[in-house]
């Protein structure tokens, strides 16, 4: 699995973040978490296997200057096994 994460603080709160979870060879996606800060934003369970996983989520979370974020994605695939990645950053000013 392949996993990419964006993140830009909202001007009105919060975060913008972007998912996104490509399949590797002869891999699905079966299931995709998304945590921001120990907090579940989604639980996606899919009703068929897929081979890319998109979702935005705006003004997720808090943002302060010198807060800091941990953004975890678990994709499991049609085998049930996750596949972790992990975006930390720290909100400026």
């Amino acid at each position: 699995m392949n996993t990419t994460m964006t993140y830009q603080r909202n001007p009105m709160g919060g975060n913008d973040l972007a998912v996104q979870v490509t399949a590797a060879e002869n891999e699905q996606i079966s299931r995709v978490v998304v945590e921001l800060d120990g907090f579940t934003l989604n639980d996606d369970v899919l009703e068929e296997p897929e081979e890319s996983y998109q979702n935005d989520f705006r003004g997720a979370g808090s943002a302060a200057p010198g807060t800091s974020h941990l953004l975890r994605v678990t994709a499991y695939d049609t085998n049930n096994a996750p596949h972790v990645a992990s975006r930390r950053w720290e909100d400026l000013q």
